[in-house]
């Protein structure tokens, strides 16, 4: 064979390996110094193939190459080049060497055969570099679910993506030895990189640092928990993992306990039992499965009994490395605790001041453990949440501190162990936090000498208790104090306050908080809501780090000799006050000061405007179930109003304000985003409202004297008008670019909201409510499934809908790009529900005509787990809850025109 169509041979077979190659004819530019540049090329090789062939020393530049040649056409060149006896002396010399050493020849050896020949060189080469493939890719050994997820996250690859390969049993001296090899071999392939389980930007470094390391077309996927380290990597594109649904976990549980894809019908019950227990998680599915396999029922039900109290070893230790273990520092431990065992559903901005008067520094731990998937904040209410069996992971790390004496525990949160140590006098200095959230000790006296020797308890909720002794035996170290329905008219002066910066008493019996006290104190929220026997305001000039106050349904709130009650001018004293709640109080009238509180940002006023009895006090409760009185005075604000520059969020519903009282000068509160003006008496929306460039969220529900509604603000995110009967004019939907909720119900129907056109709105981005929250991280994931949601008043489906049917279902076929947009009328229920494959909508109002409902949806939500291929016909149907009569819909396909990429 040719030397030629050898080396060519050889060097696509070594490509095909991984290695990269070289030869003079193919990767040298024409025109340049051809010497100089092989002889550096040269220089810079791992390893170098010589092939000899019968006339290969004819040519000068194979003589550079390996400086060597044989004798018949060396003494042609003598000749030729008597003149350079020094480059003469250097080729002879290479004759001697490559002469010397050993090599293949293809006339002895693989019988002649060429190909097997070249891969006797391949795997020399290969071993010379410490290279081994590996062919095969281990995957999960029951992939359940996983199929529908890949396709969402990974764009199929394409025909030209090289063949995958792995390497093993590399044995690698340092990084920087490593970092050069994946260089060598991969930096001319186009290459599929996973990288599992990644948890340290430095792993990432060393082995995905550039992507000039790689081919063009090349593809890096990376797995993690830490969604910190995809921001450090600068990824193109973010997806995350959709947990299993109900049927997958199923499956899954079953595959490890009883080798099928379903569980015998004796277990059925206890299946999901477990499926509920691990929340889906896939980890412990497996591990619980597997740990069941083969044993009996009256096993499983003991089983099952025993995880209602004890987590699992194997699912606690293996979650314990993989999360809690891997955090920095003990602040983060101590917050994610703290969280685990007492915060659970509570307000995130409550919270963070809690850890921040501990010294946690919460603002980038929250943002940390947020990062790691460890837990999450609801995108609504700005809860915290946390996985159950994460929850449970905490639990039992503090648990394990002490099996046997829970008053050696840093947390006490499990109601019996709480009344054990309380009623025993067991707590000791360890005890940090105690929290008793159920009514255990509604009828148990607590002597405080309990708490005597937990000199560090930094964290105490313990609602309705009954103390008796001396108070100062409360620690000093006090943070958090939550005592709800607390029995006291006043707070002692010996209970030690000075370190609290949270201070909760609602619902309870105080007529005034705390009796005069010269000190200023810490404290940076006061919550005294329905605190009905409240007669008077503390002094705020002692609250000057207050940032929250919360006097909502204070309605004992009213001076001696007057019907009404005013807020109180040394409210202005409060300089960090950032949000203040007074909704349902007594509270007519607001002073001139409240303009000095610059800072702000969140005010709710709500039911401010309606006259109260002076006669006694009563119970928030009963207030609201009790019928309004005729009588009612409108929420007097002071001129100065405007001057709450900071404001982000008011809410100035059921004030009763006319047109007169609401005519205020919006725009001067510039960074405004949410303002509630529901229930009022206002026949028009404030002027210059619809120029307000930040307002996102405007809610005019029950504004029955409300008759139009074409002057939005133009960036507007959501517009609630339920129960706004007289409304007849409605707005162009053409200036609402932004919009993601229109619910409107009960109002006129008209020709101009019959016909609405929606198909414009399809481009726009799925919504997130980070968008109207500048407090939720910036990276948070957020759903994609949904784009757009209306319901208004109508009676039929438009004209512009392809497919369209009577009744509860409709069918079309599936395109290549597909949105849907559904139409429901006849909705009569209060609070009715839709169900729509997996998802459960819920429409609150009281509707008392036909509406119609409009979505767009992102295809995944509704065929996730069809597998439709184009063309296909598909049926979409409506399932009742709740009483809904579904009386026609449609659906529309949005493919002719331009769509988001949803990356399917």
């Amino acid at each position: 064979m040719a030397a030629k169509g050898f080396s060519e041979a050889s060097s696509s077979a070594l490509l095909n390996a991984g290695v990269v190659t070289f030869r003079d004819d193919n990767e040298l530019p024409r025109g340049q110094d051809i010497s100089s540049e092989l002889l550096k090329a040269i220089e810079e090789t791992k390893i170098s193939v010589v092939v000899f062939s019968k006339n290969y020393a004819s040519s000068r530049w194979c003589l550079e190459e390996l400086i060597g040649s044989f004798a018949e056409s060396f003494a042609k060149h003598e000749e030729r080049f008597k003149d350079q006896k020094e480059r003469i002396e250097k080729w002879r010399e290479a004759l001697t060497v490559g002469g010397n050493l050993s090599g293949y020849d293809l006339r002895s050896m693989s019988n002649g055969y060429e190909s097997r020949f070249i891969q006797k060189i391949v795997k020399d080469v290969l071993g010379k570099l410490n290279r081994n493939i590996h062919n095969g890719l281990h995957v999960a050994t029951l992939p359940v679910a996983l199929e529908s997820r890949v396709k969402r996250m990974v764009r199929p690859p394409s025909p030209k993506l090289c063949t995958t390969w792995f390497v093993k049993n590399i044995k690698i001296d340092n990084v920087d030895r490593g970092i050069n090899l994946i260089k060598e071999r991969l930096c001319c392939r186009r290459v599929f990189i996973a990288l599992d389980d990644l948890d340290e930007s430095t792993q990432c470094r060393a082995l995905v640092a550039d992507r000039k390391w790689f081919g063009p077309g090349s593809r890096i996927l990376v797995a993690t928990r830490d969604e910190h380290l995809l921001t450090e990597l600068e990824v193109d594109e973010r997806y995350k993992v959709e947990r299993l649904n109900n049927e997958e976990s199923i499956e899954l549980l079953s595959l490890y306990a009883f080798r099928r894809p379903a569980p015998e019908e004796d277990y059925l019950q206890l299946s999901n039992s477990l499926v509920e227990h691990a929340q889906r998680l896939p980890l412990a599915l497996e591990i619980l499965g597997s740990f069941l396999f083969k044993r009996s029922q009256r096993e499983w039900e003991n089983f099952v009994e025993k995880l209602q109290k004890v987590p699992h070893h194997q699912v606690h230790k293996k979650l314990r490395i993989s999360t809690y273990d891997t955090l920095d520092d003990d602040f983060l431990k101590a917050m994610f605790l703290d969280i685990a065992c007492f915060y659970i559903g509570m307000d995130k901005d409550y919270v963070i001041t809690i850890l921040d008067g501990c010294g946690f520094f919460p603002k980038i731990g929250f943002q940390v453990l947020l990062e790691r998937s460890l837990i999450e904040i609801g995108p609504h209410n700005q809860k915290l949440q946390m996985h159950d069996l994460l929850r449970d992971m905490g639990r039992e790390i503090v648990r394990e501190e002490s099996l046997s004496h829970p008053g050696y525990r840093s947390r006490l949160w499990f109601h019996q162990d709480v009344v054990d140590v309380l009623t025993k006098h067991m707590g000791i200095e360890s005890v940090e936090g105690l929290s008793l959230d159920v009514p255990a000790l509604k009828d148990v006296v607590v002597s405080t000498e309990a708490f005597a020797k937990m000199i560090n308890l930094r964290l105490l909720k313990i609602n309705s208790a009954h103390f008796t002794g001396s108070y100062e035996k409360i620690s000093k170290e006090l943070r958090w104090f939550c005592w709800r329905e607390c029995p006291l008219a006043v707070l002692p002066p010996n209970l030690h306050l000075d370190n609290l910066v949270v201070l909760d008493m609602r619902f309870s019996s105080v007529k005034k908080v705390w009796r005069e006290t010269k000190s200023r104190l810490r404290l940076k929220i006061l919550d005294l809501s329905y605190s009905v026997h409240l007669g008077e305001t503390p002094n705020f000039a002692r609250l000057s780090s207050l940032e929250r106050l919360e006097l909502k349904g204070c309605t004992g709130l009213v001076e001696c000799c007057s019907k009404l009650s005013n807020l109180p001018e040394h409210l202005s004293k409060m300089e960090a006050l950032r949000k203040l709640i007074v909704s349902g109080s007594a509270i007519t009238e607001l002073p001139n000061s409240i303009a000095l509180l610059k800072k702000l940002e969140d005010l709710s006023l709500y039911r401010l405007g309606e006259e109260l009895p002076s006669e006694s006090c009563f119970s928030f409760f009963s207030s609201c179930t009790s019928p309004k009185t005729n009588v009612s005075s409108s929420l007097l604000l002071p001129e100065s109003f405007h001057h709450l520059s900071s404001l982000k969020n008011l809410d100035l519903s059921e004030c009763n304000l006319s047109d007169n009282e609401i005519s205020l000068d919006f725009g001067s509160f510039h960074l405004l985003r949410s303002l509630n003006l529901g229930g009022n008496k206002f026949c028009n929306l404030p002027a210059g409202i619809s120029c307000h460039p930040s307002i996102k969220i405007l809610v005019l529900n029950n504004c029955r004297n409300l008759r139009s509604l074409t002057e939005l603000p133009k960036n507007l995110w959501s517009v609630e008008a339920k129960q706004c009967t007289s409304i007849e004019r409605y707005p162009n939907l053409s200036n609402l670019d932004s919009v993601r909720f229109i619910r409107f119900s009960n109002s006129q129907e008209t020709n101009e909201i019959q016909w609405w056109d929606f198909r414009s709105f399809h481009g726009s981005a799925a919504y997130s409510w980070s968008e109207i929250d500048p407090s939720q991280p910036k990276k948070w994931f957020t759903s994609k499934w949904r784009c757009f949601e209306a319901y208004f008043p109508a009676r039929e489906v438009p004209d512009w809908f392809e497919y369209k049917e009577v009744g509860s279902s409709v069918s079309f076929f599936m395109p290549s790009i597909l949105l849907y947009l559904q139409y429901i009328s006849r909705i009569k229920q209060r609070d009715v529900r839709l169900l729509i494959g997996q998802t459960t909508l819920y429409l609150d109002g009281n509707f008392c005509k036909d509406h119609a409902w409009v979505s767009y949806m992102t295809p995944h939500i509704l065929i996730k787990d069809i597998r439709a291929e184009e063309g296909d016909e598909i049926e979409v149907s409506f399932e009742r809850l709740g009483g809904i009569l579904v009386n026609k819909c449609g659906i529309y396909l949005p493919i002719r025109e331009r769509v988001p990429n949803w990356n399917l």
